[in-house]
């Protein structure tokens, strides 16, 4: 009996502990980043990827904060980008190669006049397969604007995609 009436009272607590957490707000990567776009045709989102590849990059950032090897060799040379300073997972949809589609990303690091490397890594189930990278200066109110082009927005449409911005 008091075996049986220490578990019940051990998931009583546990599921209080739970259901007291969910009411806390948390930072997701939606509330650190806000993307807008001027083609109202398509649909840019933060998402909250945590596949494996996904994870272990972040986890690897918040040690070294260093590009990735394969991101890295997407620039060209001479290039000068030593750390990452932000990353997020987006999905488009409804882009087309007709149009470049321009976004605007705004983090919580301010770019005000930083050069900066914007690295686009698309994610498949268990890696992330390919790297593009584009290179843009921060706009004088720290937001980045991303111009990307009909191959780029063709390459991302429909799918998932890690970005990392590097200075």
């Amino acid at each position: 009996m008091k075996k049986t009436l220490g578990l019940v009272m051990a998931l009583v607590m546990i599921l209080t502990a739970v259901s007291a957490l969910a009411d806390i707000p948390s930072k997701t990567t939606a509330d650190l980043v806000v993307v807008t776009t001027t083609n109202k045709k398509v649909v840019v989102k933060a998402t909250e990827n945590v596949t494996k590849p996904v994870t272990e990059l972040l986890e690897t950032l918040a040690v070294s904060n260093s590009i990735p090897y394969a991101a890295k060799k997407t620039l060209p040379e001479g290039s000068t980008y030593k750390q990452v300073l932000e990353a997020v997972t987006l999905k488009i949809e409804g882009g087309t190669a007709e149009e470049d589609l321009a976004l605007n990303l705004a983090f919580q690091t301010n770019f005000k006049g930083k050069d900066v490397a914007v690295f686009l890594g698309a994610i498949e189930k268990d890696a992330i397969v390919e790297w593009k990278s584009v290179e843009t200066v921060g706009k004088d109110d720290g937001t980045i604007d991303l111009t990307l082009d009909g191959e780029i927005q063709d390459w991302l449409n429909g799918r998932e995609f890690i970005v990392l911005v590097a200075v």
